[in-house]
């Protein structure tokens, strides 16, 4: 009979599991503006969508020279839970709003937004906004 001995994990493995696991439970962010193309004076929404996050800063307004970036008061926040064969799946989404407005007609590019979300920075990518006079 053979006595198996077990190897003790090295310390460096936990950390390295410790820190995937973190980013396995960071929330998903996702950006999207509408409507693309507008009137002077008329706000397009940027919406912030953020799943599963628990820590959410405020994003980061860029200054865009003919646009006015406010980030509208209160958050949405949806939380459901589902329990099927005994297994219980949770969501929880939280959006916040940003209204892009036009102060003169033109093609706008709106450089990346960030947000923090558990402590990792998410970033849009360059957004564009085209406004007419009307």
């Amino acid at each position: 009979m053979h006595a198996t001995m077990s190897r003790p994990i090295p310390l460096i493995s936990w950390i390295a599991a410790l820190a995937v696991s973190m980013f396995a439970f960071a929330g998903d962010v996702a950006f999207d503006l509408s409507p693309l193309q507008g009137w002077v004076g008329s706000p397009a929404v940027l919406k912030i969508t953020v799943r599963d996050g628990t820590m959410i800063a405020d994003p980061v307004l860029p200054t865009v020279d003919g646009l006015d970036l406010a980030l509208q008061a209160g958050r949405q926040t949806m939380n459901s839970m589902q329990v099927i064969n005994g297994r219980v799946k949770r969501d929880n989404t939280t959006v916040l709003n940003v209204l892009v407005t036009p102060k003169s007609a033109g093609k706008f590019a709106i450089p990346p937004i960030t947000i923090e979300v558990d402590g990792v920075q998410h970033s849009s990518g360059v957004l564009s906004l085209s406004s007419l006079i009307s």
